[in-house]
């Protein structure tokens, strides 16, 4: 059952993954004359494994945040609403 603290930790590296990625994004832009960028081989197979590999990390968080929200929920619908009375 995840707890708070869990959540919190996946939600973190989700957004380590935004900032990560957007970096990329401004550094691969700043490569210097994209017309030319975009003819470089080399920059192009660069540019393609980082997108599989982003979508792929993204995958697999997104997977494990559906879990643990899909837990949470669950033990919340299984808890009573009120404590039973003695």
């Amino acid at each position: 059952m995840p707890s708070w603290k869990t959540i919190v930790l996946v939600s973190s590296v989700l957004l380590v993954d935004i900032v990560a990625y957007l970096l990329l994004a401004m550094l691969s832009m700043s490569y210097g004359d994209v017309t030319h960028l975009l003819e470089d081989e080399a920059y192009q197979r660069f540019e393609r494994s980082v997108t599989v590999g982003w979508w792929l990390w993204w995958g697999i968080n997104v997977g494990t945040l559906a879990v643990l929200l899909y837990r949470l929920f669950k033990q919340h619908a299984a808890a009573p609403s009120a404590p039973p009375m003695d």
